[in-house]
């Protein structure tokens, strides 16, 4: 594993296709989609600096499993605003 994500190189799965038109002429360049969501995930639960964590590659393959192993959670404390009565006379109104 290199010391930082800024010098791997994915390999690319989307690539993105520019017409770039310089001065008189016209160019055809081809990008690859390279895309890193770094952050702490983890709700308070590991301790070590983001730069130390294990990096986690995700496909379309494996996508549930990482779903899974990561088993994500939300608690919402929100304010009860759905209070009154209305009524319904229509599919259209729901």
């Amino acid at each position: 594993m290199s010391s930082s994500f800024q010098n791997e190189v994915p390999k690319a799965r989307v690539n993105l296709k520019l017409d770039l038109h310089t001065g008189s002429g016209q160019k055809k360049v081809e990008l690859p989609l390279k895309l890193l969501v770094a952050g702490d995930f983890s709700n308070g639960q590991e301790e070590r600096p983001l730069s130390e964590r294990v990096k986690t590659d995700i496909n379309k393959n494996n996508f549930n499993d990482v779903l899974a192993d990561i088993s994500p959670s939300v608690r919402l404390n929100v304010e009860n605003t759905l209070a009154g009565a209305r009524a319904f006379r229509r599919s259209a109104e729901v």
